[in-house]
């Protein structure tokens, strides 16, 4: 979703990374367990509701979001659900090992160090090994509208002002595996090197 009402702080480079990592998550996620993606551009509030109610969903589902933008942004929805809202809303952790707010110190504040605060967590909640990604995700009898990615113009074309990232840079899991074999083969050949 495309919720033009919630700046980034990042300005542009957000839709130079956003729009090939939807193309990604479609060809290596959703396509091969027959998954729909839903694209839509508006406020949050009425996005959200319509999607839900055209689809015949019964219950909504989504991450919590902890930037102050974006709690924001969960906050107005969440006012904005409450009257024409039936159906049940389930909110979870999302992209974090776990909520910030379980995790205190021995005195029962919150950590101000980082490492502290990652041996709590993997004391609280140990790694585990993700899910398997499903074969199979069932759709709405009645599909909500979808807009196509490309209309939405995340990408520059007049000036093409990433020409020169985009051939430096790869966003997403993808640059990043390229990026750590980078670094292995720094670290490997400045081991080799060494007197």
């Amino acid at each position: 979703m495309l919720d033009e009402e919630v700046p980034t702080p990042a300005g542009r480079c957000v839709p130079l990374v956003a729009s090939p990592q939807l193309d990604r998550l479609w060809i290596a996620r959703c396509a091969p367990a027959a998954a729909i993606l839903i694209l839509r551009r508006g406020a949050t509030v009425d996005v959200v509701a319509d999607v839900v109610r055209t689809s015949g969903a019964t219950a909504l589902y989504l991450a919590r979001r902890y930037e102050p933008r974006s709690a924001d942004q969960e906050t107005r929805s969440r006012i904005g659900w409450t009257q024409p809202m039936t159906w049940p809303v389930h909110r979870f952790a999302g992209t974090l090992l776990s909520d910030p707010d379980t995790i205190r110190t021995g005195q029962g504040g919150p950590f101000k160090v980082f490492t502290p605060f990652y041996r709590a967590v993997l004391k609280a909640v140990p790694p585990s090994q993700p899910a398997p990604a499903p074969t199979n995700v069932p759709s709405p009898e009645s599909l909500p509208d979808s807009d196509d990615l490309d209309s939405w113009g995340l990408l520059p074309r007049a000036p093409d002002w990433a020409a020169g990232l985009r051939e430096t840079w790869t966003p997403g899991a993808a640059g990043a595996h390229d990026r750590l074999d980078d670094v292995y083969r720094w670290r490997a050949d400045l081991l080799r090197n060494r007197p």
